[in-house]
């Protein structure tokens, strides 16, 4: 348990400072938005990648992390999912939402790009999750406490959130919370996966439609 912890941490600090070092050497002279857009997608496919292949490797072997849960659980979920859309809404015009998440920036958004945006976000959550909530989380609450599980599990969560302000970090130590105890509650992420991905990408949505945030 406490080697998948530590494994999961490691991770995360190699890959966070790592992805974008390497794209910035990479990719051609383009502008500012086009550049930082290209390093999030390339950090959550690597990303996604990295974790989910981690995760196979430190996940139990004898526990299905993907069952269908109940009913109610998928309820939470999408008021989950629904409350963070609500959140995102008010806050869309805020420059700290879109030096965040630079792609929102674009001035034009094809179906293409959308979906490619949607399919990056979805690569990396799934990995992110797993790693995290059915590796770390479900680790240390066999272990551990829930309180105490929970705790450790939302300072790992907040920390990868360190390059996105302050704000991101205080939310992180919320949604650490939030998504981790429906994942104990359920038994399953699938319905964690699911939340994260609609609030992620609706978000997004929001953003690009709001013309104060375009470049």
């Amino acid at each position: 348990m406490w080697a998948a912890t530590w494994a999961s941490l490691v991770l995360i600090a190699c890959w966070l400072p790592f992805t974008p070092a390497v794209a910035v050497r990479w990719l051609p002279a383009v502008s500012a938005t086009v550049r930082r857009t290209r390093i999030a997608y390339l950090r959550r496919v690597v990303g996604g990648v990295t974790t989910i292949t981690w995760a196979q490797v430190f996940a139990p072997k004898d526990v299905d992390l993907w069952t269908a849960p109940e009913l109610w659980i998928w309820g939470v979920a999408s008021a989950i999912a629904a409350a963070q859309l609500v959140g995102a809404w008010f806050t869309r015009r805020n420059p700290r939402f879109t030096d965040a998440y630079p792609e929102a920036r674009h001035r034009r958004w094809s179906p293409v790009l959308w979906c490619a945006n949607a399919l990056c976000w979805t690569l990396h959550l799934v990995g992110y999750e797993w790693l995290l909530r059915g590796v770390q989380l479900d680790g240390l609450a066999s272990e551990l406490p829930v309180a105490a599980a929970l705790g450790i599990h939302c300072v790992f969560y907040a920390f990868i959130h360190l390059g996105k302000g302050s704000h991101e970090v205080v939310g992180s130590l919320v949604m650490g919370w939030v998504y981790g105890g429906l994942f104990l509650a359920g038994g399953s992420l699938a319905p964690v996966v699911a939340a994260h991905v609609i609030a992620a990408v609706g978000a997004e949505t929001l953003a690009m439609r709001t013309d104060d945030a375009k470049e």
